[in-house]
């Protein structure tokens, strides 16, 4: 007996070849939504910028990590400043993670309701224990860095 027969490699390619196909779609097709940029240092001091999707609940402004070890996640809780650019404006940031299911759950929802298709790809390949983070704008007087000194664009590289 062939061994494409015993064990159904042709099926096993095609299942392979499905899955590659949706995560590429999921990348280079999203359904809708904005992208925002998260500007963090890292433990030398380099900007890193990390590219996510945001949601507003009831009035706030959340993204979600895939998991609370990513790297990006551990440079926001070092209490250094973070930046975002959401809409071509940056500005300084304070972020509270949240744990608490029910809200990881209604982050989900409106994630998927605003991201669709990519959003249900990434969650298959990408998020497997979530966690929502609020964004708070830092108020002027609240900083350390100063607003005026920070480009609008920053030139990462």
């Amino acid at each position: 007996m062939p061994v494409s027969e015993k064990f159904s490699v042709r099926g096993g390619m095609l299942a392979a070849g499905g899955l590659t196909a949706a995560i590429v779609l999921a990348v280079l097709l999203p359904d809708k939504g904005e992208v925002i940029r998260l500007v963090t240092r890292d433990t030398e001091g380099q900007l890193r910028d990390t590219e996510l999707w945001i949601a507003d609940l009831e009035g706030q402004a959340y993204f979600r990590a895939g998991s609370p070890r990513v790297a990006w996640l551990a440079r926001l809780e070092s209490g250094v400043p973070s930046y975002l650019d959401r809409q071509g404006r940056m500005i300084e940031i304070a972020t509270q993670v949240d744990h608490d299911p029910k809200l990881i759950a209604r982050l989900n929802r409106a994630m998927a309701e605003k991201y669709g298709f990519a959003d249900r790809v990434w969650g298959w390949v990408r998020t497997r224990d979530p966690v929502a983070i609020r964004i708070l704008p830092v108020e002027m007087g609240e900083t350390t860095a100063s607003h005026d000194e920070f480009p609008t664009q920053l030139d990462l590289q």
